[in-house]
């Protein structure tokens, strides 16, 4: 018997034409193994096909990525997040159906929208929020419920200036000099953020 990956002894069970051989691999694919006989000038080969499946999902070799994760706009930004499965082999877990995008500790501010799969092992994830803030993502496979270890952070920030508000300290002011008022102007976007880093008030 010959093949890509690891075969054991082989086993003849005495007065019978079988023999049994041990087939094992780490690679999730589907190998072909040939077995050959030669007797009495007589060639004979046959060949089969065993497809091996991936292990479960092993949280250290799996992983999360987000594209963008800075400058993420409240306003119409978005980000993909990227949750990558692999078994302790590094063999890609390719139809896991029921993968899913977390948020942790934020208490559900965003919008998570799952996006089509193709088939590759990796699941992707389109973020967007109305809340100028961090947020963290942790992805969780379908079959055991495992979290991926590796968390992927998203930055969003304020978008353009939609309101602003105006308060002075006081309205009547001396004419000499000292006497004075301060006024601040609050800029906020459409989902009232607070937008920071402005030059041109």
């Amino acid at each position: 018997l010959s093949g890509p990956d690891t075969i054991g002894d082989v086993r003849h069970v005495d007065g019978t034409n079988v023999y049994t051989y041990k087939i094992t691999s780490t690679l999730a694919d589907t190998l072909t193994y040939t077995a050959t006989a030669s007797a009495d000038g007589v060639e004979a080969s046959d060949t089969v096909d065993v497809t091996f499946e991936p292990d479960a999902m092993d949280g250290t070799e799996s992983n999360v990525v987000a594209n963008p994760d800075t400058n993420v706009s409240t306003d119409d930004g978005h980000s993909i997040v990227t949750v990558t499965l692999r078994d302790k082999f590094k063999n890609l877990i390719k139809n896991d159906d029921g993968v899913t995008l977390e948020e942790i500790d934020n208490g559900a501010i965003s919008s998570i929208e799952k996006l089509a799969h193709n088939g590759d092992g990796n699941y992707r994830f389109k973020v967007t929020s109305t809340k100028a803030k961090a947020i963290t993502y942790q992805g969780r496979d379908g079959r055991q419920g495992r979290l991926v270890d590796q968390k992927a952070s998203v930055q969003f920030i304020p978008g353009p200036v939609a309101e602003s508000s105006i308060i002075v300290n006081k309205t009547q002011v001396v004419p000499d000099g000292t006497d004075s008022a301060t006024i601040t102007v609050e800029l906020k976007d459409k989902n009232k953020n607070g937008v920071y880093g402005r030059t041109d008030v």
